[in-house]
């Protein structure tokens, strides 16, 4: 039998507190992405505004510096917007979070979804950075290859 406080049910306020946590869960992470997405991106725009071109060594270093940047922040982004999607079915499965809860997750998501289609034309800007050189434009196209087709930054053909 369910201890019993003042009249109400613990469990049921246990399993009241749960649910409010996970709502807000499926709201921080968003929250966080979107955080991630602008810091990571107004670092990639002051690299575009202060290099405006690739004219040294020392600008393809740090152009490739924050490509390894955007690359890592893709992945916490991955992280970010699947825990809501866990804890959404942990909480469904559990009967912790009801059906209309599923809006605490998709409404975030379209925000999050929208903010990155805006935040993605800075990327296509830096993909296409002018060059001094023939060389350092293979550099780059090299660097915006890997950037875009593999998790981690490696450099290395």
């Amino acid at each position: 039998m369910p201890v019993r406080e003042h009249g109400r049910n613990r469990k049921g306020d246990i399993a009241e507190m749960s649910r409010e946590l996970m709502i807000t869960l499926l709201i921080v992470f968003p929250a966080l992405a979107i955080a991630n997405g602008y810091y990571f991106t107004g670092r990639l725009s002051r690299m575009i505004r202060e290099m405006k071109v690739i004219s040294s060594s020392l600008d393809m270093s740090r152009y490739r510096h924050d490509a390894s940047l955007q690359m890592y922040a893709a992945l916490a982004q991955i992280v970010l917007l699947t825990v809501p999607l866990l804890i959404y079915v942990y909480g469904a499965l559990s009967h912790i979070l009801r059906f209309w809860d599923l809006l605490y997750m998709l409404i975030p998501s379209v925000v999050v979804f929208a903010v990155g289609k805006s935040l993605k034309r800075t990327e296509r800007r830096a993909w296409n950075m002018p060059a001094d050189s023939a060389e350092l434009e293979r550099e780059r196209d090299h660097v915006v290859n890997v950037w875009n087709t593999r998790p981690l930054p490696d450099w290395k053909d």
